[in-house]
């Protein structure tokens, strides 16, 4: 039960958009292979005050909004910017922040809702091509190893949800596994569209 609650915490957290279904909304070009994004900007709204909600497809009527605050900090090289979550399940801050062109997303909860868990998630490479792909070590979850695998699916397309076009989004398909007795298990399949 702790496990799967887990999962509940960090697949809830691990977005920065709402989830949506591609097919039941307008103006979407998936797949392609677009155009690089534009140089100087960011994939990420570090600004004390920006906030996002973020609606989980898989639970009816459950949703995170995360805000982003003034507090930073730099682990290993990448500076990161406190998100806090005034709604959800989670009542611990979660971090983003990127180095060059990586993008991350920490949460270092020690223990949250009785599952200890320090995952540090790559989530978006906004400099490679579509097909990039990438392994690396995500940190511990209940005292087993993690690890993330993450591909670029699609990058400069156009998308409408709830009336608004975004342009210039990358998309990225993350995968969360989990070392259970020497064996790496699925443990999510996570979806970003940045814009």
């Amino acid at each position: 039960l702790k496990t799967s609650f887990l999962l509940m915490a960090v697949g809830a957290l691990v977005s920065c958009q709402k989830e949506i279904n591609p097919l039941e909304e307008e103006n979407n070009n998936e797949p392609g292979t677009g155009a690089p994004a534009p140089t100087g900007s960011s994939y990420m709204p570090y600004t004390k005050g920006s906030s996002w909600t973020y609606q989980d497809s898989a639970v009816t009527n459950f949703k995170t909004v995360m805000v982003a605050t003034d507090v930073s900090k730099t682990i290993a090289g990448i500076s990161y910017k406190q998100y806090d979550v005034v709604e959800g399940i989670n009542d611990v801050p979660v971090y983003y922040g990127n180095i060059k062109n990586d993008y991350y997303m920490l949460l270092e909860a020690g223990s949250a809702n009785g599952a200890t868990i320090d995952i540090n998630m790559l989530f978006l490479n906004d400099k490679e091509n579509v097909g990039y792909t990438w392994t690396k070590d995500a940190g511990t979850a209940n005292g087993f190893p993690a690890r993330i695998k993450g591909k670029i699916a699609a990058k400069g397309i156009t998308k409408t949800w709830v009336g608004k076009t975004y342009k210039d989004i990358i998309h990225t398909s993350v995968d969360l596994e989990y070392n259970l007795m020497g064996t790496w298990m699925p443990m999510g399949t996570y979806q970003f569209y940045c814009a």
